[in-house]
């Protein structure tokens, strides 16, 4: 079965047991929904905060415990506490909990990579801004379970009002995002990942499938209020993409000085396609005027990559 959620699942969330919970996360923009296979999990700061099964009766509700046994020694919330008030569905106490959990713990620890993903979703989904970006987050952390991950899943839909009346001019992108210069060599670098969706890409069937897939997932979204368009709305339905999909780093606190980088584009130029996302004016707004193939890239931001002084 691919991403997306069953009837009964969307009813209780939109109306059953799970309603409130829901209204807690449209309320609170520091949590992210994500659709998985039959499950949901929650985000805060990139970290699964909860997560949604369905069982024979009702859900079961997890929260990962190894966030509170990093510091554990030092924490007045106890496992009781959390468990106690998540599975009354007391939310607001349990989210208070939780997020000071997950708070301590990535003192201790640091996600960054996963905090920026989060970010990007938010101010492109559910922000004051989102309905006049380009792009739509349609998931993060993406796994097909056959060797495919991609951080964040996008759908290029420009703001221009012609064509967001046009929902068949739509495209996916990957983005793969890059905290800092160590992440950008060996396993999971550049390199690697390019290596990755260009295997990706020659399995037509599961390019088939990953399009529908994210179509499936951004209407469900939609339906759970998890995509803001602004005052008016917008009824449009997105039920095709063009063939292509683009991919694109968002390279996040690159050091000019280091020269890993470019090193790293060097070798990957000698065989893939590829894209950058940089930002306008310091947001995490992504633009259409901000996607940069390699060759702009490298003639538009070259003291960037790389001032010469290491």
């Amino acid at each position: 079965m691919a991403r997306g959620l069953s009837k009964t699942f969307m009813n209780d969330l939109l109306k059953g047991s799970l309603k409130e919970l829901l209204e807690f996360v449209q309320r609170d923009d520091t949590l992210d929904l994500e659709i998985r296979e039959e499950e949901v999990h929650i985000y805060y700061r990139g970290g699964k905060i909860l997560g949604l099964i369905p069982k024979k009766t009702g859900y079961t509700l997890t929260f990962d415990n190894n966030y509170l046994k990093a510091w554990k020694s030092n924490s007045k919330i106890t496992e009781e506490m959390l468990d106690n008030s998540r599975d009354n569905h007391e939310w607001e106490e349990y989210f208070a909990y939780a997020k000071f959990v997950i708070d301590m713990y990535f003192n201790i620890k640091g996600r960054y990579e996963r905090e920026f993903q989060q970010l990007v979703a938010r101010v492109n989904n559910y922000s004051s801004i989102s309905n006049s970006t380009d792009y739509f987050i349609i998931d993060i952390e993406y796994d097909n379970r056959a060797g495919t991950r991609f951080d964040i899943v996008a759908l290029e839909w420009l703001t221009a009002s012609p064509n967001r009346r046009k929902p068949d001019n739509c495209r996916l992108l990957v983005f793969e995002m890059k905290y800092g210069d160590k992440s950008l060599t060996d396993n999971a670098g550049i390199v690697d990942h390019l290596q990755k969706f260009g295997k990706f890409l020659s399995n037509n069937s599961a390019v088939a499938e990953f399009k529908k897939e994210m179509l499936h997932v951004f209407k469900q979204k939609r339906e759970l209020g998890l995509v803001i368009f602004g005052k008016d709305g917008n009824s449009n339905q997105v039920t095709k993409v063009e063939d292509e999909i683009d991919f694109a780093f968002i390279i996040a606190n690159h050091e000019p000085a280091s020269f890993i980088l470019k090193r790293e584009i060097a070798k990957a130029a000698q065989e893939y396609d590829f894209k950058f996302m940089t930002a306008n004016f310091m947001g995490y707004g992504l633009y259409k005027e901000c996607l940069y193939s390699l060759e702009d890239f490298l003639e538009k931001f070259p003291r960037q990559i790389y001032s010469g002084k290491k």
